[in-house]
């Protein structure tokens, strides 16, 4: 018997504990106008590689996009961001092996 069998057997349940998804973006409000994102590393072959990051955010339902922020960093700050606009957020991620 294996231990599924055995549990089964005994009219006991089994329960199956599930990890939460890990988000692709997330945006945080940090102090003053500050707002935090962070995004999931790239993997290649389950493999974290060095990837550039570029990102950008807009405050007007995504008519205009600001300027690109590039880092090395699966993290950025924004800081001046306007606290009554929703805002809406983007990235773009480049690994050394041009994916």
């Amino acid at each position: 018997m294996n231990s599924e069998e055995i549990v089964t057997c005994a009219n006991l349940l089994t329960h199956i504990k599930r990890r939460q998804a890990q988000q692709e973006l997330e945006a945080r409000r940090g102090i003053e106008n500050e707002v935090k994102l962070k995004t999931i590393a790239e993997k290649i072959n389950g493999k974290y590689v060095r990837t550039t990051y570029n990102w950008q955010f807009s405050n007007d339902g995504g008519k205009t996009w600001s300027m690109e922020y590039v880092t090395l960093g699966a993290k950025v700050t924004f800081t001046e961001m306007p606290k009554n606009n929703p805002l809406l957020f983007r990235k773009r991620s480049f690994t050394a092996k041009g994916d």
